[in-house]
């Protein structure tokens, strides 16, 4: 972060409009209005591919606001979720 001011700077405030909070051992879904703008976080990019799994879009999202649980997602998220947390970064 230190050698990339620009990637982090307030002139770059867009923001997703939900996030994944990832403090302590939970994870859950937060929506825009409850993180400031330009908060911190990191980002996966990654191909859904043809195996179901998970998603915000198969369930209730309120629940996900409640706990996500990271036990059923792809590896590559509970990767993610684990090196976003290591790194200190709270958002995913």
């Amino acid at each position: 972060m230190a050698s990339h001011e620009d990637c982090f700077s307030a002139q770059n405030p867009a923001t997703p409009t939900r996030l994944s909070f990832l403090k302590e051992d939970e994870t859950k879904l937060c929506l825009s209005e409850e993180f400031e703008s330009g908060v911190r976080y990191a980002a996966l990019r990654h191909c859904w591919g043809s195996h179901k799994f998970l998603t915000l879009g198969r369930v209730d999202p309120d629940a996900f606001r409640i706990r996500v649980p990271t036990e059923v997602l792809p590896k590559s998220f509970r990767d993610a979720i684990e090196i976003s947390r290591f790194l200190c970064i709270d958002y995913l």
